[in-house]
């Protein structure tokens, strides 16, 4: 099972992306350019790798020179921890988004191109996921959101998290 090399010389980001699933880290390679993606597998898999340096050495291939940076870790323990006893109060903004995210470029790297865009389901959901998330480039000084969910977003939340896990309990291809 060979890896291909998704990526092209339009694209200008790369980093090892470290992803916690069920009290296990493995690093996949991340590229944002055209769109953001992963890199695959032959068989459309995200190729990830044991350890951070197995998978830096894979993408200094694939960067052509470029740097390579990390990326924060996507825990999707959090978010399987959430999802068995949801709770309005203890939704985790920051997390639960990044965890869609990624579901949405791999999304993106099967298709070769940026789906987001087109993206109109779970609009009001992700919308306050961001907000909740109080970036300081889009939050004034001193200010802060805090989002109010109802019982129908909590449940349409939960359904994005066990859409947004499912991608990676299928998809994680660990290289040797």
């Amino acid at each position: 099972m060979g890896i291909k090399g998704t990526l092209n010389a339009l694209e200008s980001i790369y980093a090892t992306y470290p992803i916690l699933l069920d009290d296990r880290i493995v690093y996949a390679i991340w590229f944002d350019g055209d769109y953001s993606g992963f890199n695959l597998t032959q068989s459309g898999e995200i190729a990830a790798f044991p350890s951070e340096a197995a998978a830096r050495e894979f993408a200094i291939v694939l960067a052509k020179g470029l740097p390579i940076e990390t990326t924060d870790l996507l825990n999707l323990d959090v978010c399987k921890k959430w999802m068995a006893k949801p709770s309005a109060r203890s939704v985790n903004c920051s997390a639960f988004l990044r965890a869609y995210d990624a579901a949405s470029d791999y999304r993106n790297s099967i298709a070769r191109a940026n789906l987001d865009l087109g993206d109109k389901s779970h609009l009001r959901v992700l919308d306050k996921l961001f907000w909740g998330c109080n970036l300081p480039a889009v939050t004034p000084k001193g200010k802060s959101y805090i989002p109010i969910w109802t019982k129908k977003e909590v449940k349409e939340l939960r359904t994005m998290l066990e859409e947004s896990i499912a991608v990676f309990e299928a998809k994680l291809s660990i290289q040797v």
